[in-house]
C-alpha cells in the first residue's frame, strides 16, 4: 500500500509510475519477474492520468496485491502473510512487527541508512555516479519495474 494526499506534484504521469514503481522495483529484486499481472480498480480522480490503481501479481504460488492512490491517507506499508506469521512493515514509521518465527529486527528503523532513505539513497547515487559504486538498483531493475508498470496499466 502506498497512499499520499491530493498534492500537485507529478500530475504528468499516473500513480503506477509516479508511486507503485517502487513497490513493483522491490517485488522485482525479491522474486524477479511476475508469471502475470491482473490490474483493477484503474481510475483517474483529480488528474488526467491514473490516480488510484490496484494490482495482482502473480510470482509461482505466491500472489502479491499493491495498491497507490494519491487521493487518499497518507500510507506505506507491506504486510507479508506466510503460513506461519504475518509480517508487517510501516515504512513511513520505519516499524516492524510480526508473529512468524523468523528473526527480524523490529528495530531496523534506527539504523542510520533507514533514518533518511532518501538522503540514503541519493548518497548511493552520487557515488554511483563519481566512484563506481555499485547502485542500489540497475539500469536493467528500473527498466523491468517499468515494464512491469505498464503493463499494470495496459500498455505493451
Amino acid at each position: 500500500i502506498r497512499n499520499s494526499p491530493r498534492a500537485t506534484r507529478n500530475l504528468d504521469t499516473s500513480i503506477v509510475m509516479d508511486m507503485m514503481i517502487h513497490d513493483l522495483d522491490l517485488l522485482g529484486w525479491l522474486f524477479g519477474a511476475p508469471d502475470w499481472i491482473s490490474a483493477e480498480r484503474m481510475k483517474s480522480v483529480y488528474s488526467e492520468h491514473v490516480d488510484t490503481a490496484r494490482a495482482e501479481l502473480g510470482y509461482g504460488d505466491m500472489t502479491a496485491y499493491v495498491s497507490a492512490s494519491r487521493d487518499a491517507a497518507a500510507e506505506r506499508r507491506w504486510i507479508l502473510t506466510y503460513a506461519n506469521g504475518t509480517v508487517e512493515i510501516d515504512f513511513a514509521a520505519k516499524t516492524l512487527r510480526h508473529d512468524t518465527p523468523f528473526d527480524l529486527d523490529p528495530h531496523f528503523g534506527s539504523d542510520p541508512s533507514v533514518e533518511d532513505s532518501l538522503a540514503t539513497a541519493f548518497d548511493r547515487f552520487v557515488r554511483a555516479c563519481l566512484d563506481g559504486d555499485a547502485p542500489l538498483a540497475s539500469g536493467e531493475d528500473g527498466l523491468a519495474a517499468g515494464r512491469v508498470a505498464a503493463a499494470i496499466e495496459g500498455h505493451p
